[in-house]
């Protein structure tokens, strides 16, 4: 068995070729291969031709020749449960072969934001539900988010509160100095963010999300940066469609499931 090399951050661009056929989740991809987040590993760092981009701990990506021996080895060492994206039927075949029914396809929607027009964004953004205040997280915001809302979600990309504050960007809605909803850059690269929108259960449907998403784009529209929507499923979608985005195709990935208890 040939000995997997983590490629160091600040050299994974050398990568860069084996994932341009990855049409979508480029900006989880391109967080990996800058070296801002998650982890990555090769047949050898002079001139691979096989590896798995891991953007700890929700996705993977595998680029470069299936037909590899080591190509096995990569799929071995998946950590579930975890989205893996491939760009050739090739990958799918290993996939398959080291996991069988513990794999599950799914559907993604992927969509533009090239056509997004400021005006009807910012129409959004001025619909302030009466007793929400839509304020940018700060360090303090960014310590409570995951309690108040119950996920980790809007920190996942991130080692701390601190690194959050310091490379994100989100903005909460709050009912007095209660949390009751986030829109925020799941994760970023130089060319921009990925965006990650919850809401408490008790504040759902009541635009909130909408005026948070509004505020979270025209932030980035106003700066040069890219806000990337991928809808894991219909009312995603949706709610993406609502804002403007321009739906370009839907797309499938695998998801590797645990071993039956």
């Amino acid at each position: 068995m040939s000995a997997l090399v983590k490629v160091d951050p600040k050299k994974r661009l050398i990568l860069s070729g084996l994932f341009s056929k990855h049409k979508y989740s480029r900006v989880l991809i391109n967080a990996v291969l800058e070296g801002i987040w998650g982890i990555a590993k090769a047949d050898n760092e002079i001139n691979p031709q096989a590896a798995v981009l891991l953007h700890n701990p929700v996705a993977s990506f595998f680029g470069g020749d299936p037909d590899l021996p080591v190509s096995l080895q990569l799929i071995q060492e998946l950590t579930p449960p975890c989205m893996i994206n491939v760009d050739a039927e090739g990958w799918v075949d290993l996939l398959k072969e080291a996991y069988g029914s513990r794999l599950e396809k799914r559907q993604r929607f992927d969509f533009s934001s090239e056509g997004l027009n400021i005006n009807h964004i910012r129409s959004f953004k001025e619909r302030v539900q009466e007793g929400i205040a839509v304020k940018r997280v700060n360090l303090d915001l960014a310590r409570h988010l995951s309690y108040e809302l119950g996920t980790d979600n809007h920190l996942l990309s991130y080692s701390s509160p601190e690194d959050f504050v310091a490379r994100g960007v989100g903005f909460c809605a709050l009912r007095g100095e209660r949390i009751v909803s986030c829109a925020s850059s799941f994760t970023v690269c130089q060319e921009g963010i990925e965006i990650e929108i919850n809401t408490h259960p008790d504040y759902r449907r009541r635009g909130i999300a909408t005026t948070l998403a509004a505020t979270l784009i025209e932030h980035c529209l106003g700066r040069g940066i890219e806000p990337h929507w991928n809808a894991a499923n219909p009312i995603s979608a949706k709610f993406a469609e609502k804002l403007g985005y321009t739906r370009k195709e839907a797309h499938d990935l695998y998801v590797l499931l645990p071993k039956a208890q």
